[in-house]
């Protein structure tokens, strides 16, 4: 996918699914899932997202997560 991404657009443009499915993990105090998803998200934009703003957002959110299944 994230190939097909940059040949169309040049860069990784924002994919709302991981922050989406991040904030839903969240909620449902999920914070191993919502973690996979921070993470996933991070690999798959990579050095190519269209801006910094959206991998720091989901770097924080990953941050939390992994506090979170520290404090069990």
């Amino acid at each position: 996918m994230r190939p097909a991404l940059i040949a169309k657009f040049g860069k990784v443009p924002m994919l709302e699914t991981y922050r989406q499915m991040c904030i839903r993990q969240q909620k449902a105090k999920a914070w191993d899932a919502g973690l996979l998803w921070a993470e996933r998200g991070i690999a798959l934009y990579g050095s190519e997202a269209a801006n910094a703003d959206w991998v720091a957002d989901l770097a924080d959110r990953a941050s939390r997560f992994r506090q979170k299944l520290g404090d069990r």
